[in-house]
This record gives C-alpha cells, sequence and structure tokens, in this order.
C-alpha cells in the first residue's frame, strides 16, 4: 500500500470507526518527513524474496518519501500508557504503510497493529482469535485489513479448520 493509499484506507475505515467510539479520542500524534526520495521494495518484491535480484529480473523499485508517525507520549517511562481500543490485524500492507499509524491519528488513539506479513486474509485475525484470553477488556473495536487479491485464493488449511469450528 502506498502512502497515499494507507491515507485514504485510514481515512475511509476512521468514518466508520469514530461512530463506533464515540468520538475522537485526544491522543496526537507528530510527523516527520524525510529530506529526500528514497527506494522502496515494495510487499511483493519482499515476499516474494526479490529484494537481492538483479535489476531487470525483477519490477523496479518505487521511489517515495518516508513519513515517520508517532504518537506523542506524555509521563514517565514507567508510567501506564492509554488501554488500548482498536486493534489492526492485517497483512503486511499494516506493517510497512504506516497505515496503524495514520489510522491512529485519524481516531485520536494508538492502534495495536497485530498485523503479519504473508498474512493474506486470516493469519492475523486467526492467531488473535488464539489469544482472546490476552486481548484487553478495553478493546472495543477490531480493524481487519487484508488485500482484495486474498479474496480469490483458497482457504487454507488453519481457515478450513476455523470455519469448521463455527459450522
Amino acid at each position: 500500500m502506498t502512502q497515499e493509499g494507507a491515507e485514504a484506507a485510514a481515512g475511509s475505515a476512521a468514518r466508520e470507526a469514530l461512530a463506533i467510539l464515540g468520538g475522537k479520542g485526544p491522543q496526537q500524534f507528530t510527523s516527520s518527513r524525510a529530506p529526500n526520495a528514497e527506494p522502496r521494495m515494495g510487499d511483493l518484491i519482499v515476499l516474494a524474496g526479490l529484494e537481492h535480484v538483479p535489476r531487470g529480473w525483477r519490477p523496479e523499485i518505487e521511489q517515495f518519501v518516508p513519513e515517520h508517525i508517532e504518537p506523542v507520549r506524555s509521563g514517565g517511562l514507567l508510567d501506564e500508557g492509554p488501554s488500548a481500543q482498536v486493534l489492526l490485524l492485517g497483512d503486511s500492507n499494516g506493517l510497512r504503510s504506516e497505515f496503524a499509524e495514520r489510522l491512529g491519528r485519524r481516531l485520536g488513539r494508538e492502534v495495536w497493529n497485530l498485523s503479519q506479513d504473508g498474512g493474506s486474509f486470516s493469519a492475523a485475525m486467526l492467531a488473535a482469535l488464539g489469544r482472546l484470553d490476552a486481548m484487553p477488556p478495553s478493546l472495543k473495536l477490531v480493524v481487519w485489513q487484508f488485500s482484495e487479491l486474498s479474496l480469490s485464493l483458497p482457504l487454507t488449511r488453519a481457515e478450513q479448520l476455523a470455519l469448521d469450528a463455527i459450522r
């Protein structure tokens, strides 16, 4: 997901989520942009193991200006931070595009990001369902992000087992 795509997706998700959360939270975020564009390996190049393949044997690497988004924290090192209210379960797009941070900025809340590389449709969701007892009681919303492409793939063994368990 490009920065522009992540920002658009965060805006769309936030519009729906704010109604569930009761409005924007108080969390502030800072952002900084690098002074120059730099190369970025796309998710598919990395996941396919093509990052070290010579030019001409893999797709061209895109150029982008990195943006770093982070919550503004107050208090001391050992102070307890705000309780997690929003959980993001997704694929590598949720890890590399700063989608969680962009969504958090729109929601005024930090987003707990449990996205996974190669997560496809359900890997992060199935992992989270296996850890329900560890989820904080403050959790109000789960955002499930996945690639549209994953909807056309056959079910994995883990997905089939999960489906059979709820039937």
